[in-house]
């Protein structure tokens, strides 16, 4: 599974912008221009996985602070609903057949699968509480749309505009920590032509009676409903051509009239077409409930700092907890290199040292800890309050995204179906100004960093090529450094992207994407960019 995009809709002064996802992003832009908007989206959406929810979003958790709904959504837009939207790769099905769990298996994917799923909050009137009002799956040139109350219960499933309505499945949205997740209750019919019971046990899918009805075409009245159920069991959700390949092939082990009328009829691209949709819907549950195990995985895996650190102290209280990663200000840092392994401090501090040029060691001193920074050149030790301001800035940064790209263990989410341990999901490493207080010669050592995270991530023993850096700068040595770099080969031009937010006359943002060309020149980068607006720009 890979995740491709974020959109945003109806937030704060972004109408609608769809963020590609690459290996570094650099946010860039004046003031208030809705830069921090995208950034926070990051840690917002992790708070609201990691945090059992009345709502489907925390506005207000211990990573940012949103408001309320009422100050999130956009003043300009007439309809109150502000959306998020998630473009996925799911594998197929012989991609994942030893690896996935039996649920995610059972999808039976024909032909990959590019989906884009999207949850659409809104509150009722006079409230503060949100809920989830929609959530919509496109697949396979399809839109299947489900509309929910206020409670959760599902009202309508719509395929492409048309609504269709089970006899025997009710469907519900999770609440808690959790954005498309559906609970499903089904109970026993009987087919509507033969009064055949249509034991749940048979048929698991959401609208399995109207598949059946719509596949009793393909068998006699008197046919058994295990041999049905057979047939059922072994449909695949996949594009028009693979299903229709498929469904020839499963036809094999039924009888001749059933391969006969198979064969006919998955030349009728009508009758194709409509048990395509059908399967989509059956299995919408599942899919859904998937994507929200994988997008939940991926946003518990984002690192975020803040703009303004914590201030350095000469001693820190020791506190008998267990710190497993910087806080987004940096308050816990002293507590997070004390807890490190001895092989663990030594890498961070090595680590430090050659792209720095600093190494960093937390001494105990009685019941307190101090931070110690030795200089690479002339080896002397210094405490970190001794050292200026943006040291103690910089520091919170460093060990951020060494811990983010050096951790082994991937967080998975209590009570959701997951990928394997071992699968490599995406990692987001969202950082705000990581160039106050500094020179810019440390701006440009920290702009190295960056390549050295994109190329030489084995020297962390990681698997990083799904990493995802997020940076947002005022930077305009960091901007050319990078283009520095990309000339001189040691970063890829095609794995970073520049996004450039300004606010229109009418106070919505305006977002444009400047690429760096071989040569490390920025494209469709604005003439004065950095310079003191004066009356020639405005």
């Amino acid at each position: 599974m890979n995740l491709n995009s974020l959109t945003i809709k109806n937030i704060r002064s972004i109408q609608e912008h769809t963020f590609r996802l690459k290996p570094l992003t650099l946010v860039v832009g004046a003031n208030s221009s809705g830069k921090s908007t995208f950034i926070r989206s990051f840690p917002l959406l992790r708070q609201s996985v990691e945090t059992i929810t009345r709502g489907p979003v925390l506005w207000f958790g211990p990573y940012v602070d949103f408001g309320v709904f009422n100050d999130v959504v956009c003043r300009r837009s007439k309809v109150k609903e502000i959306e998020f939207s998630f473009d996925i790769n799911l594998p197929t099905s012989r991609d994942f057949s030893d690896s996935f769990p039996l649920y995610f298996r059972r999808l039976n994917v024909l032909s990959n699968i590019n989906a884009t799923v999207s949850v659409v909050i809104s509150t009722p009137e006079n409230d503060i509480n949100t809920y989830t009002k929609r959530i919509e799956l496109k697949i396979f040139n399809r839109t299947l749309t489900l509309h929910a109350k206020e409670d959760g219960e599902v009202t309508d499933v719509l395929i492409d505009g048309h609504k269709i309505k089970s006899r025997r499945t009710t469907l519900s949205i999770k609440s808690g920590a959790s954005l498309f997740a559906i609970s499903q209750s089904t109970k026993d019919i009987s087919i509507k032509e033969s009064n055949t019971p249509l034991p749940h046990s048979l048929f698991v899918g959401a609208f399995s009676d109207l598949i059946i009805d719509h596949m009793s075409v393909l068998f006699y009245h008197s046919t058994a409903i295990e041999t049905k159920a057979e047939l059922y069991a072994r449909l695949g959700l996949g594009d028009h051509e693979s299903m229709k390949v498929h469904l020839q092939a499963i036809s094999q082990f039924s009888s001749n009239s059933v391969k006969r009328r198979v064969k006919d009829y998955s030349e009728n691209t009508t009758w194709l077409n409509r048990l395509q949709a059908l399967i989509c819907a059956d299995k919408l549950p599942q899919i859904l409930n998937e994507v929200d195990a994988f997008v939940s995985n991926v946003f518990l895996n984002v690192s975020y700092i803040k703009p303004l650190r914590a201030t350095a102290e000469r001693f820190y209280r020791q506190q008998d907890l267990s710190v497993k990663e910087v806080d987004p200000q940096g308050a816990n840092l002293a507590m997070f290199l004390t807890g490190l392994k001895d092989t663990e401090k030594k890498q961070f501090s090595l680590w430090c040292n050659q792209n720095i040029g600093f190494s960093v060691k937390a001494v105990a001193v009685g019941s307190h800890v101090s931070i110690k920074l030795i200089d690479s050149n002339e080896g002397e030790e210094f405490n970190i309050a001794d050292m200026g301001f943006g040291y103690s800035q910089l520091l919170p940064v460093l060990a951020a995204m060494w811990r983010s790209l050096s951790s082994g263990a991937i967080k998975h989410k209590d009570g959701l179906r997951s990928l394997r341990s071992n699968d490599i999901l995406p990692k987001f490493i969202v950082v705000e100004q990581p160039e106050l207080h500094l020179h810019p010669r440390l701006q440009g050592k920290f702009a190295n960093l960056l390549a050295t995270l994109l190329n030489d991530e084995e020297d962390l023993n990681a698997k990083s090529s799904n990493t995802h850096i997020i940076c947002e700068t005022h930077s305009e040595t960091i901007i050319n450094e990078i283009g520095l770099l990309i000339s001189r080969g040691q970063i890829k031009s095609q794995d970073v992207q520049v996004l450039l937010f300004d606010k229109k006359d009418d106070l919505m943002t305006d977002i444009r994407t400047s690429q760096y060309d071989k040569e490390g020149v920025l494209q469709n980068w604005p003439y004065g960019f950095f310079l003191p607006l004066n009356d020639d720009q405005e």
